[in-house]
């Protein structure tokens, strides 16, 4: 058992305990202000909300009459910035990276040369810890530059390959 001590004129928990407050193992004696409030920490499961335009959080309230200092779920609307910074996420999830090399499934399943390259390519992101990810019909392989001795094989590969600077 956990519980808070909780100054009911300010509406503030105090402290916190753990098993409860004893004063020489003992319940210690508490002004009429302050009361020892059980802590419940499972706000059960989350309710259904809308991840576009809200957010959910957690907060924690005061039961004075029922004993408890429970935990409960917040559901609040997302600002202009948020949902625009998640909109941007799912179109460049790797904000630590400056450009992205975007290669086509299908024109990669009908060009072998093109396969081989992104066969050497993506070993060469794995060896590295470089992002890469499949969405949409779309490898991404994610960078902060092309070397000058790729730059020929990116070349090569113009019509297939596309190089996109970081929307961030």
């Amino acid at each position: 058992m956990r519980t808070v001590l909780y100054h009911t004129t300010q509406q503030k928990v105090l402290s916190w305990h753990q098993p409860q407050y004893l004063v020489n193992g003992k319940p210690g004696y508490l002004p009429t202000h302050i009361v020892e409030l059980q802590v419940n920490d499972d706000p059960g499961d989350p309710p259904a909300y809308d991840q576009d335009t809200q957010k959910i959080s957690t907060y924690y309230a005061a039961d004075i009459l029922a004993g408890t200092y429970s935990k409960h779920w917040k559901i609040t609307a997302k600002t202009l910035e948020e949902i625009e910074y998640d909109q941007k996420v799912q179109v460049w999830p790797a904000r630590e990276w400056n450009k992205r090399i975007v290669i086509s499934l299908a024109a990669l399943y009908s060009n072998a040369s093109l396969k081989e390259f992104t066969t050497e390519l993506t070993l060469w992101w794995t060896l590295n810890g470089f992002r890469q990810e499949i969405r949409d019909g779309y490898a991404y392989f994610y960078c902060n530059l092309i070397l000058p001795e790729h730059q020929a094989i990116v070349d090569a590969f113009s019509a297939v390959i596309i190089i996109e600077d970081s929307i961030w």
